[in-house]
């Protein structure tokens, strides 16, 4: 984990935090209904927050908790049928194979996608054409990055990240891809 900094790990869950008001929590639990494991990742960012509410979209998030600009939980996660269902183990065999699976789904998705928000890293954008839907704001997020990073309009795909499939969850539609139509348009306009 020496490459994972900002991190603290409790019996039930692994919080990432720094300074300049960035949270995550990703949690864990074992739902015995299933007899399999649970996790769920949460992130919470000023920055991006800030400028998302700068901007003043008149649609509603993806989340319902308003505070957030990422939520996800695991069942929905697109090719991962090689590490889940992570089912209670019955043997020592068996621990280690599930711990194995565990921490491999949380470097290779959690901790990425974490460290992505956090520095605001250009392959941000790529996890949100890849999961729009766990995002409160799809392309308000990806403007952040574009903006952050002094990304070059030529090598930004508009289209794609203002494409219907790519807006999260269809409430508002209409309004959701005018907007963003609009936004998009400004800072186009900005870089001429």
């Amino acid at each position: 984990m020496i490459d994972y900094p900002y991190l603290r790990v409790n019996k039930k869950c692994i919080f990432i935090e720094n300074k300049k008001g960035f949270r995550a929590k990703i949690s864990w639990s074992y739902l015995s209904a299933s007899l399999e494991y649970a996790f769920s990742l949460s992130v919470n960012d000023v920055a991006i927050r800030s400028f998302i509410d700068q901007l003043s979209p008149p649609y509603m998030s993806n989340i319902a908790n308003t505070e957030m600009i990422y939520s996800s939980y695991y069942a929905s996660e697109d090719n991962c049928s090689d590490i889940f269902p992570i089912m209670l183990p019955r043997t020592e065999e068996g621990i280690e194979r599930a711990c194995y699976r565990v921490a491999r789904f949380f470097i290779e998705k959690y901790l990425k996608r974490v460290y992505h928000l956090m520095e605001a890293k250009t392959e941000l954008i790529n996890d949100i054409l890849e999961n729009p839907n766990y995002y409160a704001f799809p392309f308000l997020t990806a403007l952040y990055v574009i903006k952050k990073n002094h990304l070059d309009k030529a090598g930004i795909d508009l289209e794609l990240l203002l494409s219907e499939d790519k807006m999260g969850y269809l409430n508002d539609k209409n309004l959701k891809a005018s907007f963003n139509k609009t936004i998009a348009q400004k800072w186009a306009k900005a870089l001429v």
